[in-house]
């Protein structure tokens, strides 16, 4: 809880903080399609857990929950790039300056104080990622219970999750791999 705790305090993120969604993953994505099979809009949905914090913390658990070992093998760096990228046309579009406000070197810097935040998180969400519709737990209990020390309720959720132990365990081993190789563990 602590670590949790430190990765949002505005004293620890300052000068880099910013209102960060709070559940950056693909299903709270809207797509708008004109034509063809690529979005040409994409809108963030769901901002009621949205927090002041590093970017960071969407980034990573974006990054973390919603890619393979695979898949950040092969474009990790290439993602971190593109993100800062994008951030740097927005910036300059609204008269900002990312060399002042946000360089790539304090997103690295970032990355290696603040990314726990959101590998944390994944960890939450990838055996719901990985679960059948049908065996999904109910989301509105589980933020409700969250901090719960109910064993009943503990028991219950752990049991749901087992059932998808296989796919889970490789993809919570991948997680924690690539942390570590990341030097963000």
């Amino acid at each position: 809880k602590q670590v949790l705790a430190d990765c949002v305090n505005p004293e620890l993120i300052e000068p880099h903080g910013i209102v960060g969604h709070g559940d950056c993953w693909v299903n709270n994505f809207m797509y708008h399609y004109k034509k063809g099979d690529l979005p040409d809009e994409i809108v963030l949905i769901d901002w009621q857990i949205s927090r002041y914090c590093s970017p960071v913390v969407d980034l990573t658990y974006f990054i973390f929950a919603c890619t393979d070992r695979q898949m950040r093998q092969k474009h990790y760096d290439e993602l971190l790039r593109i993100y800062h990228g994008s951030l740097k046309e927005l910036l300059d579009h609204l008269g900002g300056d990312t060399v002042s406000q946000f360089p790539f070197k304090a997103l690295l810097r970032h990355m290696k104080k603040f990314a726990k935040f959101g590998i944390i998180m994944s960890t939450f969400i990838i055996p719901m990622l990985q679960t059948k519709k049908e065996d999904i737990p109910d989301m509105e209990f589980l933020a409700e219970n969250i901090n719960t020390d109910d064993p009943a309720i503990i028991a219950a959720y752990m049991e749901k999750m087992s059932q998808q132990a296989d796919v889970v365990g490789i993809r919570m081993r991948d997680l924690i791999q690539d942390t570590i190789l990341y030097g963000y563990l």
